[in-house]
């Protein structure tokens, strides 16, 4: 109310002096305060309409933007799930395509009844692989189930490279390959590392006598043998002497699985 009587009696000054030639403005100016005000409020409102649509256009931007966002997090959810599955099933594949042996050092404990072993699952089947003949790989232990503990566990290789290496080792100590030596065991009875070549790939136990021997043969040769290993073979070599050692130093076995 103040503004516009004090807005109308600047327009009537404004008059006053234009007529009275005290001004020389045009009457755009001298009646400004009728008009400036009504331009002045539009330019307001049309300042606060366009606010307020940018600020809606921004909060609805952000809401799709936080839409897509949470699809596209539960698409990479999912993604990562298929590739975890993925990965799993490659893996048991893998594992699958290229089964390989485990050989433990065992300390023996009591024997228990097969019917136990089956039912429990716990223990041991200590036994001859068949085929060995004549070498008897345990010949201090009976065949059967026992509780035994576990001295030694890091030794696992693939079934072909374990072929590899029982190959090698025939080759540069008794200078033929290991199938002219199954073949002919009785001429290579008492060789060195006979015990070992003739051994299952897959299964059986070797007691400690005869881990010392073949323990015997692998410090002896060592040097002959491993540069013609690789890198994987080098570090079967190194763990499978660590088995025989446990296996002797304990009175154990060597327990092939």
């Amino acid at each position: 109310m103040v503004a516009s009587a004090f807005l109308g009696i600047l327009t009537i000054v404004f008059i006053v002096l234009k007529l009275t030639n005290y001004i020389d403005w045009s009457w755009w100016w001298v009646l400004s305060p009728v008009w400036a005000p009504i331009i002045l409020a539009v330019l307001i409102l049309l300042i606060v309409y366009l606010t307020g649509f940018l600020l809606s256009k921004t909060d609805k931007y952000k809401s799709h933007g936080q839409h897509v966002q949470k699809k596209k997090t539960g698409f990479a959810a999912r993604l990562e799930s298929m590739q975890k599955q993925n990965k799993e099933l490659l893996q048991r594949n893998k594992k699958g395509a290229n089964m390989g042996l485990s050989i433990y050092a065992l300390k023996l404990g009591d024997k228990i009844s097969r019917e136990e072993y089956d039912s429990t699952g716990d223990g041991w089947y200590v036994y001859q692989a068949s085929g060995m003949e004549p070498i008897n790989h345990i010949p201090t232990v009976e065949e059967g189930c026992y509780k035994a503990d576990v001295l030694y566990s890091d030794c696992d290789i693939f079934y072909s490279k374990y072929s590899t290496f029982r190959d090698i080792i025939s080759c540069v100590v008794l200078k033929q390959d290991v199938k002219h030596v199954w073949n002919n065991i009785d001429n290579f009875i008492g060789k060195p590392f006979i015990e070992f070549l003739q051994t299952s790939d897959c299964e059986g136990a070797i007691d400690y006598t005869v881990a010392e021997k073949i323990l015997h043969d692998f410090e002896k040769y060592e040097p002959v043998i491993k540069p013609e290993l690789d890198e994987y073979l080098c570090r079967f070599f190194d763990h499978y002497v660590c088995v025989l050692k446990k296996t002797v130093e304990n009175k154990g076995i060597v327990y092939y699985s």
